[in-house]
């Protein structure tokens, strides 16, 4: 510093600097001890810059004498150093840094459309309280965006307009008076859902199905809860996890039931119950399983006997496949013969037979739109012979062959443990051989015979090897 007046001696140090900010400085100095016979009128404090050249820093004397012996230095470079007459050299910069990252932020809470989250103030404030902390998010492909900011004396916030089963993660940054700190570290993936949800079933998936006997059924249903619901299956009554040939299989939102040959007697109501600690739900369709009806019922009646002719009447049949009757077909038989011959189809369950020949015993029958039955099943197969990867099985055909010749057989297989059952092969004689087999597996074996009206299943099956 040099204080320039005649007859005067120099301003009392040492020259100090304070309140140093990042562009601006206070100088103070003491009177000088003479001032020379006369007021002083004002000082001239200079400055030297990057390059050594002194400078002052204010044109006019009278302007720099604010408030006596000290004045406020202004419009100083961020980061510079600078020396003042008489006095060491000071770098221009705030007396504060930034502030250390915030720590541990963690998700608490959270719904479809917002996560509440929580962290550590900074180690280190920089010399300066915290005045805020932004907190930003990013989905999946997107880019850091601001979308909260809370006071600095508080440590928890909400990210709030999520998009519901979007994928986020989070960070936040703490901010003082001298700017923002480096973000924290992010948090783990987190998704926009309900934390507490009592399940829900989405009903698109349990229409009413009518499918034919030997084609899959298959229910697939979507659902939601938080926690993840657990889901299970009945038909009818009884719970599907018991029965052999109904497989099911969950996921956290999904479960599916499967029949892969459904029979008549798989019709009837399905029902799916998804449960958490909040609640549960429970829904249902109709399953129609469409098959050939049952014979009518009996007896027949017959009345109105005369010489040509006479009135049939009977019961419709206990199950109708699944469908409406659309006729019934009677049928004469002519004793001295023995041969079956169709007399006429009908609606209803009468029938009234005419040109029957005078004399002559007539009996008369009368069955669904399909003149036969399914046959009955073959006895229990055998084993014959076997290898690492082959079983050889033989069986006897049914005892009923439901008024239609056999002709042929469905062998399926089915690995133990599995409730799956698999189309192995399908022969025309009454022996086989299931070949492609896992050596060491354990296996079930099981026939089915077929006529016209399709086919059944053997009452039993036979596992190998037997243990």
């Amino acid at each position: 510093m040099t204080v320039e007046r005649m007859s005067t001696s120099d301003p009392k140090g040492p020259l100090r600097a304070d309140d140093i900010t990042k562009d601006s400085a206070v100088i103070s100095w003491k009177e000088p001890e003479d001032d020379g016979g006369s007021p002083i009128t004002g000082y001239i404090v200079e400055k030297q810059e990057d390059g050594g050249r002194w400078v002052p820093v204010s044109e006019n004397i009278l302007a720099v004498k604010q408030t006596g012996t000290q004045l406020k230095v202004g419009k100083l470079n961020e980061g510079h150093e600078y020396k003042f007459r008489s006095r060491d050299s000071i770098v221009a910069k705030n007396p504060f840094d930034e502030p250390d990252p915030p720590t541990d932020v963690t998700p608490v809470d959270w719904d479809k459309d917002h996560v509440d989250l929580a962290w550590k103030a900074p180690a280190n404030d920089g010399g300066a309280p915290i005045e805020k902390y932004i907190v930003e998010k990013k989905d999946k492909y997107g880019d850091w965006v601001e979308c909260a900011v809370v006071p600095g004396d508080q440590t928890k916030a909400t990210a709030p307009n999520l998009t519901p089963g979007e994928t986020y993660q989070f960070r936040v940054k703490a901010v003082n008076k001298a700017g923002p700190s480096k973000p924290s570290q992010a948090t783990g993936p987190v998704v926009a859902k309900a934390r507490r949800q009592a399940p829900k079933i989405n009903l698109d998936g349990l229409t009413d199905l009518r499918v034919k006997a030997g084609t899959p059924i298959k229910i697939d249903v979507s659902f939601e809860g938080a926690p993840a619901p657990t889901a299970t299956w009945k038909i009818g009554d009884k719970p599907a996890a018991g029965d052999d040939r109904a497989e099911v299989k969950s996921t956290p939102s999904t479960s599916s039931l499967v029949i892969p040959a459904c029979r008549r007697g798989d019709s009837g109501q399905y029902f799916i119950t998804v449960e958490n600690e909040f609640g549960k739900d429970t829904a249902k369709c109709n399953v129609t399983v469409l098959d050939v009806p049952e014979a009518p019922k009996g007896p027949m009646k017959i009345g109105d006997i005369h010489k040509e002719g006479c009135t049939l009447q009977w019961k419709p049949p206990e199950d109708d496949g699944g469908s409406d009757i659309l006729h019934y077909v009677v049928e004469k038989m002519d004793t001295t013969r023995g041969t079956w011959q169709e007399v006429g189809q009908f609606p209803d369950c009468e029938a009234k037979v005419t040109k029957l020949q005078p004399g002559k015993e007539p009996t008369s029958r009368s069955s669904r739109r399909n003149r036969f039955d399914v046959p009955d099943a073959p006895e229990k197969p055998e084993v014959t012979d076997w290898d690492k990867d082959r079983i050889d099985i033989k069986w006897n055909p049914p005892a009923n062959n439901g008024g239609s010749p056999i002709k042929g057989y469905i062998v399926e297989k089915k690995e133990k443990g599995s409730a799956m059952w698999v189309e192995a092969g399908r022969p025309t004689g009454t022996a086989f051989s299931a070949t492609n087999l896992k050596p060491g597996v354990e296996y079930e074996l099981r026939v089915k015979a077929i006529n016209e009206a399709g086919g059944v299943e053997t009452v039993g099956s036979i596992r190998f090897p037997d243990h």
